[in-house]
C-alpha cells in the first residue's frame, strides 16, 4: 500500500485518509491498513460539493479508485439521434466522479432478465444526454481523465481537466460539467474560456460556424463569440474571414456586423433575480420572500441593520411630502445613549 501514495513533490497531495493510531480493526471498504497506523476515508458522497475533481482525489481510497475501472460498462448516448458519443464507460467509474444522484438522473434501463414482466437486474443501461449539452470529444477528455486517475501507473501523477485548445471543445466540456454538477471544474474553464475571448488570441470562422451549429444560437458562449468577434468588426482580415457567412448564416451575420442585435439575445443569469427582488434605491440591502395566507410568495424588503422603527413615516419611500412646510426631521442625540 505504500506505493499508492503520492509523495509530496507530486501533483497529488498525500492522502487525505485520517489516522487512528492505536484503534484495532480490520481493513474495510472506507479504510485501509498502513502499517500501524489505520486510515479512515469518507464517503465522496459527503465531501463531493467541498471539491473540484482533482482535489477530490486524496480524499478517496485508492484501492476503491482500482475498484472503479471493473464492472459493467454502459455507452453514453445522445438522446435525440441514438449517436454513441462515449462507449464502454465503467459504471463504478461514473458514479465514483459524478456520484449517484446524477448518474440515476441520466441512466435508462433497455433489458432485464424477465423483459416480459419487466422484471430482475438490469442487463443492459445506457446513459442518455442532450445533444446540445455535451459532445463526444467532452465526454472523451472527461472519462479519459478519470480513468487514469484510477489507474495504478498513474493514479500518483494527475493534474487538472487540461483546458482544450479547440474552442468548441472547451466550452462543450464546460457545458458537460455544469450538467453533472461538477460546478467548481465548470467556473475555471468558463474564466478560461473567457479570458480568451478578452485576450488578443483570433476566433476564425469555422469556429463560430461550429458553435452556432452544434450549441445553438441561444448559448451564452456563442453570445460571448459573437460579441468579441463584432469588436473586431473593422478589421479587413476579420471581414474577410466571416465573408462567406453571409450567405450560409444570415441571423448569424446580422448579430455579427450589429452589436445591439446581439444584446438583444443576452442570456440572463441566475443572479439577476436577486438584484431585481429588492429596491435599492430606497437603501434596502435586499429582500426575502415571505409566504402569505394564501400560499403567494410576497417580497418583504429588509432594512439595514442601522434603521431604528418609528423612523419610517419621517423617512417615507414615496416622492411626496405630507407636510412641505414642516421642518426636515433631523434626530438628536441626548448625550445618555438615546437618540430622539
Amino acid at each position: 500500500m505504500e506505493a499508492l501514495r503520492a509523495p509530496v513533490p507530486q501533483y497529488v497531495s498525500e492522502p487525505a485518509g485520517y489516522p487512528i493510531r492505536g484503534h484495532q480493526f480490520d481493513p474495510s471498504y472506507e479504510s485501509h491498513a498502513d502499517g500501524s497506523v489505520h486510515r479512515w476515508y469518507p464517503d465522496p458522497e459527503t465531501i463531493r460539493h467541498l471539491h473540484a475533481l482533482h482535489p477530490l482525489l486524496p480524499h478517496i481510497q485508492p484501492e476503491r479508485k482500482l475498484n472503479a475501472l471493473s464492472g459493467p460498462e454502459i455507452d453514453i448516448i445522445d438522446g435525440n439521434t441514438s449517436q454513441v458519443l462515449y462507449s464502454a464507460a465503467p459504471k463504478k467509474l461514473l458514479v465514483l466522479f459524478l456520484g449517484r444522484e446524477v448518474v440515476k438522473k441520466f441512466i435508462r434501463t433497455f433489458a432485464r432478465e424477465d423483459n416480459e414482466a419487466w422484471r430482475g437486474a438490469p442487463t443492459e443501461q445506457k446513459v442518455v444526454l442532450e445533444s446540445k449539452t455535451t459532445s463526444a470529444a467532452a465526454l472523451k477528455i472527461l472519462v479519459s481523465w478519470m480513468k487514469r486517475a484510477c489507474t495504478f501507473a498513474t493514479m500518483q501523477s494527475m493534474k487538472p481537466l487540461r483546458i482544450p485548445n479547440n474552442l468548441f471543445v472547451a466550452c462543450s466540456l464546460a457545458k458537460t460539467l455544469e450538467m453533472f454538477r461538477l460546478h467548481r471544474d465548470a467556473y475555471r474553464l468558463d474564466v478560461a474560456i473567457t479570458q480568451q475571448f478578452s485576450s488578443e488570441r483570433p476566433v476564425f470562422a469555422v469556429e463560430i460556424e461550429t458553435m452556432w451549429r452544434c450549441l445553438g444560437e441561444d448559448d451564452k458562449y456563442v453570445y460571448a463569440c459573437i460579441r468579441a468577434l463584432g469588436q473586431r468588426m473593422s478589421e479587413p482580415r476579420v471581414v474577410d474571414d466571416l465573408k462567406g457567412l453571409s450567405e450560409r448564416y444570415p441571423v448569424l451575420w446580422s448579430r455579427l456586423s450589429n452589436p445591439r442585435l446581439n444584446e438583444l439575445c443576452k442570456p440572463h443569469f441566475g443572479r439577476e433575480w436577486f438584484e431585481r427582488m429588492g429596491d435599492r434605491s430606497n437603501g434596502f440591502s435586499h429582500a426575502a420572500p415571505e409566504v402569505g395566507g394564501d400560499g403567494g410568495v410576497a417580497v418583504r424588503p429588509i432594512l439595514p441593520s442601522n434603521h431604528r422603527p418609528g423612523l419610517e413615516k419621517a423617512s417615507d419611500q414615496s416622492p411626496q411630502v405630507l407636510n412641505p412646510s414642516a421642518p426636515p426631521f433631523t434626530p438628536t442625540y441626548s448625550g445618555n445613549g438615546d437618540w430622539s
